[in-house]
């Protein structure tokens, strides 16, 4: 809101969406990305601007009623969701206290792009999942979500924006990733 107000002329067109976009062949001005690794492209330009710290949760009412996984390994007989556009297969990253890492195959039970939907769908008990620590911690401080397996951390996410160059883009594109 800041950005629309301080440049009222500026027009916006958003697609939110966890696939990654071909900014050039689909003709995207630019991408917010959040990425574990940044991808090392010769043709776009990257503009880091923080990290991300994911966290695993559930409801306590799902907890209660399923159990509380006390080692990663254990995530698989539970009901996952994950915020993802590809395969039904997913592979969660983490990492323990004392520098192990572990991958854990899922088959989550329902995926999909938006926060808000597995926000939701978490607090109502349906599984667990993972989300920004920025979009759940607020649940997270009033009791609906449940932070599971805490010992164990999940990689920073880097925020970060990918433009094709910066030569050549328009006033209002460049005033957006300054």
């Amino acid at each position: 809101p800041k950005f629309l107000y301080q440049y009222p002329k500026v027009r916006l067109q958003l697609h939110i969406g966890n696939r990654r976009v071909d900014l050039i062949n689909e003709g995207f001005d630019v991408a917010l990305r959040v990425r574990a690794r940044l991808d090392d492209d010769g043709s776009l330009v990257m503009r880091s601007f923080g990290q991300i710290q994911e966290l695993l949760v559930a409801s306590p009412k799902y907890l209660d009623r399923a159990g509380r996984p006390m080692a990663p390994e254990q995530l698989a007989e539970h009901v996952t969701l994950s915020i993802s556009e590809e395969e039904a297969r997913q592979r969660w990253e983490l990492n323990g206290p004392d520098g192990e890492v572990r991958r854990i195959d899922l088959q989550p039970r329902i995926t999909g792009f938006g926060f808000p939907m597995m926000q939701a769908m978490a607090e109502g008990g349906i599984g667990i999942t993972l989300l920004p620590e920025t979009v759940c911690a607020d649940a997270v401080r009033r009791g609906e979500l449940e932070v599971v397996l805490p010992q164990w951390r999940l990689p920073q996410g880097i925020a970060h924006a990918v433009f094709a160059s910066r030569r050549g883009l328009l006033p209002a594109v460049r005033v957006l990733i300054d």
